[in-house]
């Protein structure tokens, strides 16, 4: 079943991202995530660097500075890329956070950002007393909020889309990953009416409280506060780099990547292949039963005359 998914997918996937002419990065991931070899343990890093900050905060652009001054961080878009289920485990009680943890350290990460582990700050933090926390925000709660509603936190955003066949086939731990995103900022459950639509004024109040959360838990010199806006500096300052280490001495800007419409319009795919993905396997699964049975209804009615006078 996981193959047939896959040849179907695969050409759903082509055809939709050529029909829409879409930015195809993120669904190239998840494509690559259903081909994705087991990550092969490494020498264990301890978490040095740990990212509080909440998805919609930039956090694809601190991966994407951290990484480029030579960590390995933690993303999403590494669950996803890599079909990683430990969190998705950790949240359903199948492992321990302190497995979860251990499973990070084999893998070499030794930085974070984003969701899923921005939830896990405090344990990763009380794992490693010393480490630094980088806490990415955006100008303001109601900004941050609308982002979050237009896209990872829409009613067809990814936690409902990675949930639908085909995905929820290859991508089983997706779901209790992606439901457990918001049930607890700052001791505040995000709640969704009939029609799956996030709760404005709860989202505020969530990220309101996750920032509070924070800045109380992290002694202050442990503790930047950043908006991407401000770029490499307050970063290198934090992390001690000086002279050429730092990117922007080097004449290197501050990355920008993922912008709310660069998903969306990865998202507007997504939601194509999921609504005719059963219509496509129906087509495929009935050609196929067709080409290996020889059923008589695809027999033309010559060929069957023509076999009756033979006989």
């Amino acid at each position: 079943m996981r193959g047939l998914t896959i040849i179907i997918l695969a050409g759903m996937f082509g055809s939709a991202c050529a029909e829409k002419n879409q930015d195809i990065s993120f669904l190239q991931v998840i494509v690559d995530s259903m081909f994705a070899p087991p990550q092969e343990e490494v020498a264990r890093q301890p978490m040095k660097i740990i990212g509080a900050g909440l998805g919609r905060t930039s956090t694809l652009s601190l991966y994407t500075a951290l990484n480029s001054i030579g960590y390995k961080t933690h993303h999403m878009k590494e669950v996803i890329q890599n079909g990683q289920s430990m969190y998705g485990d950790a949240f359903s009680g199948k492992i321990s956070r302190s497995e979860l943890m251990d499973k990070m350290e084999m893998q070499g990460y030794n930085a974070t950002t984003d969701f899923p582990g921005c939830l896990f700050y405090k344990d990763y933090l009380e794992r490693n007393p010393t480490s630094k926390v980088i806490l990415s925000v955006r100008d303001s709660p109601e900004k941050w909020a609308k982002s979050v509603k237009a896209t990872i936190g829409s009613p067809t955003g990814p936690g409902v889309l990675l949930s639908k066949r085909p995905f929820s086939w290859v991508m089983s731990w997706a779901k209790p990953l992606m439901f457990n995103l918001w049930s607890d900022l700052g001791g505040v459950k995000i709640l969704m009416d009939s029609k799956g639509e996030m709760d404005t004024d709860l989202l505020v109040a969530g990220y309101k409280a996750w920032i509070e959360d924070v800045k109380a838990s992290v002694p202050p010199e442990q503790l930047l506060v950043h908006k991407a806006k401000e770029g490499w500096t307050p970063i290198c300052e934090f992390l001690d780099l000086k002279g050429n280490n730092c990117p922007s001495n080097r004449g290197e800007s501050y990355p920008r990547v993922n912008d709310k419409e660069s998903m969306q319009r990865s998202m507007a795919v997504i939601r194509l292949i999921t609504t005719y993905f059963d219509f496509a396997m129906g087509i495929f699964v009935g050609m196929l039963l067709c080409t290996t049975m020889g059923c008589l209804f695809c027999r033309g009615p010559g060929r069957t005359q023509q076999k009756a006078k033979t006989s």
